[in-house]
């Protein structure tokens, strides 16, 4: 775990670009979310920057994830994810469809599951994409404009 510290404060060192990667990364794999440093940029970056920039991150991760599972099914989920977690994904899929991503997307559960699985089973492209995308955009505007404030609020009154 603490290579993965080293890796997300060397993403972080890159600036909007190791933003960019560190979402894009998360949503094919890497488990550390780039909320972490939404937060931290919030102070330096306009939060448009900072929401487009770990949107179009994620979102072209989401899309690699799901061409991989597309390609290569069950056995690479298998590799990645435990086999309760992916059938768990599947019945998701089964219960509520596109919505399954939706849910991926905008909260702290496995969107790298989400996304491949949406692969897998082969969700149809269109919708799955445009869900990423919105539920993605949602989630890190509410970060970057919430959060952004939230910490401004903090350094304010520690500072004060």
């Amino acid at each position: 775990m603490e290579q993965l510290g080293f890796l997300q404060s060397h993403l972080a060192s890159l600036g909007l670009l190791g933003l960019g990667a560190n979402a894009l990364l998360e949503a094919m794999f890497f488990p550390l979310p780039p909320d972490v440093l939404i937060l931290l940029f919030s102070s330096f970056y306009d939060p448009l920057a900072l929401t487009v920039t770990s949107t179009l991150g994620s979102f072209s991760g989401a899309l690699l994830s799901y061409a991989l599972g597309r390609r290569y099914g069950y056995p690479l989920a298998l590799r990645f994810f435990p086999r309760e977690k992916v059938e768990r994904a599947s019945r998701y899929y089964q219960r509520w469809g596109v919505l399954a991503i939706l849910v991926g997307a905008v909260t702290p559960l496995p969107f790298s599951l989400f996304v491949l699985m949406g692969g897998v089973l082969r969700m149809r492209p269109l919708p799955f994409a445009l869900v990423c995308l919105f539920g993605r955009f949602v989630r890190y505007a509410g970060v970057a404009f919430v959060g952004g404030n939230l910490v401004d609020l903090i350094y304010r009154a520690v500072g004060s």
